[in-house]
């Protein structure tokens, strides 16, 4: 970024109409101890801002973490001097940086995304915080309907939806079932040692308990295999339940 940012953004000549002469020069003791605020002015001139070397230095960084842009433009541009700090203030003006993620991974505008009857150029992604440009509304609308057949894709080949950890929609043979689970007790890391004169339980890693998913029986030796639990119901869904979840079975 260049050093004189700053001068070059503020220190050029101010516009505006002075009443198209100069103004005679008047003794300083005749003039009035008080003014009021609605006083007219007449022929004021305002601040000329040029600010096309910070919108071209912003738009020179695309593709860079905004952390390491702004880390720039703060060895620069000092929010102490008052100057370097009005140059700061127009950042916003170019760079949207209150972006945030919905549920379906899509970006949402903030307040500020529009501004002066335009739209800011560029914009700071909160997903990896790198500068990038702006999208027209075209190519957003049409990002989003491709992001969201992508999500539909995924969901009509995915085969298993969680409800919760005990509950989950299974997909069986292109057939949606609703599955409830229960706990599968985990193998003991102490052997049992048997009395004299008792007589054995059996096995402790005996395969003892019915998965009606897998159709077989499973023990304590399966319970890190299937997460501590196995299917003790299901059943298949109904058509209003189908709607609901947006799923369909597939023939297979």
């Amino acid at each position: 970024m260049r050093s004189d940012m700053a001068k070059v953004i503020v220190e050029r000549p101010r516009r505006g109409w002075d009443g198209g002469h100069k103004k005679p020069r008047q003794d300083l003791d005749a003039l009035p101890t008080k003014v009021g605020m609605k006083r007219e002015i007449i022929g004021e001139k305002y601040l000329n801002e040029n600010l096309s070397p910070l919108r071209r230095f912003l738009a020179s960084q695309v593709g860079r973490p905004w952390n390491k842009v702004y880390a720039d433009i703060s060895a620069y541009l000092r929010p102490a001097n008052v100057v370097q700090q009005h140059v700061r203030s127009h950042l916003e003006d170019f760079v949207a940086l209150n972006f945030s993620v919905n549920k379906d991974g899509e970006l949402e505008q903030p307040h500020r995304w529009w501004w002066r009857g335009g739209r800011q150029s560029l914009y700071v992604d909160p997903r990896d915080g790198i500068l990038k440009a702006t999208l027209s509304e075209k190519d957003r609308k049409r990002r989003a309907l491709a992001r969201r057949q992508e999500l539909a894709q995924k969901k009509a080949n995915a085969d298993t939806i969680v409800v919760d950890r005990m509950q989950e929609l299974r997909r069986l043979n292109g057939v949606w079932f609703f599955v409830e689970y229960a706990p599968l007790p985990y193998p003991s890391p102490f052997p049992l040692r048997k009395k004299e004169g008792e007589v054995s339980a059996g096995a402790p890693n005996a395969l003892t308990h019915y998965d009606v998913v897998l159709r077989a029986y499973v023990g304590p030796k399966d319970a890190f295999a299937f997460k501590g639990r196995y299917a003790v119901k299901k059943r298949q869904l109904a058509s209003d339940e189908l709607r609901r979840y947006r799923i369909q079975n597939v023939a297979r």
